[in-house]
């Protein structure tokens, strides 16, 4: 399919009757944009549906399954009417569809048909108790210890690396400082400063940002082969750490915004009080 960021390609699975009602899953890869917006581009594909069969909207809803954002909607034209259901996936928007003649109603199974929908491979959420945090992937996180020299002295930082293939990936570290070690914001900067010196990088967007009350900062920087986009947070003795990254000149993975934003606190390490 020609789109206005060039040609993606897309797969059609229909089944039905020509005379009364129509089933069909579309599916269009669309990592090749990167990490879009997810309802910038479900709503993007909600105007595409609509205007070529020179329809009306008629309802929309926000829907989720196993946490993919997507959306439901209804439209209509002269001849026909439809229900929708689109999710945002691995880089790829799936459309289930369900259309009927203007004077009959869609088909009996369209529920069951929109309910049997699964995503191969499933994501779930990967907790680690010890590090006061977890997150949620396509697949299971590697771990990784290193040893950080601190004022403090030798520290470890605990790394689990998401491989999104190809060079890329998201990359959740977490460092304890040891209790009553006090992390500024002003900390947070100077790490910035030399992490974009190191890869020799430069900075190309920058935000304050917060996780359950705990500061941070998100900033996003890119060298000629290598763009990154970080998350800084000051969680009482511990600096954590989300990165996703994409290597030779790449952009950023699909979904690894949905990674980024699944990453959650476990209560029980959210401050310095004795475990």
């Amino acid at each position: 399919m020609e789109t206005e960021g060039g040609k993606v390609e897309m797969h059609d699975y229909e089944v039905g009757s020509d005379t009364s009602w129509n089933l069909g899953v579309a599916v269009y890869d669309v990592s090749k944009f990167g990490d879009l917006p997810a309802r910038e581009l479900l709503q993007a594909g909600r105007n595409g549906a609509v205007a070529e069969v020179k329809g009306q909207l008629i309802s929309e809803r926000d829907i989720s399954l196993n946490g993919t954002p997507g959306i439901e909607y209804e439209f209509r034209n002269n001849a026909s009417h439809a229900l929708a259901r689109s999710y945002y996936v691995n880089g790829r928007v799936i459309t289930m569809i369900s259309v009927a003649p203007s004077a009959q109603p869609l088909f009996l199974g369209t529920d069951r048909f929109f309910s049997s929908l699964r995503f191969i491979p499933a994501w779930s959420e990967y907790a680690y108790p010890e590090d006061g945090c977890a997150i949620s992937a396509p697949v299971k996180p590697s771990r990784e210890t290193r040893l950080v020299n601190t004022a403090r002295g030798q520290v470890e930082s605990h790394d689990y690396n998401v491989d999104l293939g190809g060079d890329t990936g998201v990359t959740l570290s977490v460092t304890d400082y040891g209790k009553g070690a006090k992390i500024s914001l002003e900390a947070l900067q100077t790490i910035k400063g030399a992490v974009l010196e190191s890869v020799k990088a430069k900075l190309v967007s920058e935000k304050p940002i917060v996780l359950d009350s705990n500061p941070g900062i998100e900033f996003e920087m890119a060298n000629e082969g290598y763009r990154a986009r970080m998350r800084y947070y000051i969680v009482g003795s511990r600096l954590v750490t989300l990165v996703s990254y994409a290597g030779q000149g790449k952009p950023l993975p699909h979904d690894s915004t949905r990674i980024l934003d699944s990453m959650r606190l476990l209560s029980s390490k959210t401050s310095d009080s004795p475990q």
